[in-house]
């Protein structure tokens, strides 16, 4: 992590300012350290660059671990590697700007939280566009995220439950969390996390699983119910032998084909983590309720919402 970071986070249990101390660096990066709360008396772990600011791990060590095996196994190419859920990278910057309704120029200057950034890869592309972008995952495998992001300095990457928010209220101009709350147990809560950090006249997305249109894949959680009880490498392997079947059917009757490992990709996310469901009213209102006007809505494999801060 760089110095400037400890201006933008604070404590997730009083929001109250962190301390740096006891950092070992490596040019401009602190590899080792903690940050320290004066107020509570927290203290966060800085290891291999990553600062780790969540109150207790442990609770959500199991949520941590299974996502950090599945962008693991996506680094390793056992997933798909060039395409993401099956956008390509220039797809996918697309469906960033589409979705809040700017143009790329429209983030000189300004300041991009990726709430839930998986495999860092839109944190990554977003870079060069804006001013800070500071990517967060509760998942293991946030050191290949900080790996591949740190040779851009306007880029910061931490260890955060979206729960527990380690960030200044009010301080994003664009905050973006695809298909992350859904997977809290509290959907409500993480968008009231969420939209806190929002400027005035700042700008969220937030994509959940609809509860009217399913993908294959949900229905097949719906039978499968009890999929993220499986060792989740067994499960991989379940993905991969379901994921045949599918792929021929997709071939012959869909004309958007997508690969194997995209198709066992979907299913494992799918199947891998327990989640909730929510209607396109349902998130809207929690927009209306939080001082957000609606700009964006949409229910298509999954309900995505946008809207800026009265």
């Amino acid at each position: 992590m760089r110095k400037r970071l400890t201006e933008i986070v604070c404590c997730p249990n009083c929001k109250q300012e962190l301390i740096l101390k006891h950092e070992k660096t490596q040019g401009e990066e602190i590899v080792e350290g903690k940050l320290e709360c004066m107020s509570c008396h927290h203290a966060y772990e800085i290891f291999e660059g990553v600062p780790r600011i969540i109150l207790d791990l442990k609770k959500r060590k199991e949520i941590a671990n299974r996502y950090g095996f599945e962008w693991a196994k996506r680094v390793e190419d056992s997933f798909e590697s060039d395409t993401l859920y099956g956008k390509s990278e220039e797809e996918e910057l697309d469906y960033f700007f589409s979705s809040f309704g700017i143009q790329p120029s429209d983030l000189n200057g300004k300041s991009v939280l990726d709430a839930g950034c998986g495999c860092g890869r839109l944190t990554r592309m977003l870079g060069p566009y804006c001013n800070e972008v500071v990517g967060m995952d509760i998942a293991a495998s946030i050191n290949s995220v900080y790996d591949h992001c740190k040779c851009q300095n306007n880029i910061h990457i931490l260890q955060a439950d979206i729960l527990k928010l380690p960030f200044r209220t009010n301080y994003f101009d664009f905050v973006w969390s695809s298909g992350v709350i859904s997977y809290t147990g509290s959907s409500d809560e993480a968008f009231q996390s969420l939209s806190s950090l929002v400027k005035p006249h700042g700008k969220l997305f937030v994509r959940v699983f609809s509860n009217s249109n399913l993908t294959a894949a949900e229905r097949l959680k719906k039978i499968f119910w009890f999929s993220h009880k499986v060792p989740k490498e067994a499960l991989f392997y379940l993905c991969y032998l379901l994921a045949i079947p599918w792929s021929i059917t997709k071939y012959l009757f869909d004309k958007r084909h997508k690969s194997l490992k995209t198709n066992a990709f979907h299913l494992f996310d799918t199947l891998a983590h327990p989640f909730t469901r929510h209607s396109e009213e349902e998130v809207k209102s929690w927009f209306k309720r939080e001082g957000f006007s609606v700009i964006m809505s949409r229910d298509e494999g999954g309900v995505s919402v946008s809207g800026i801060k009265e």
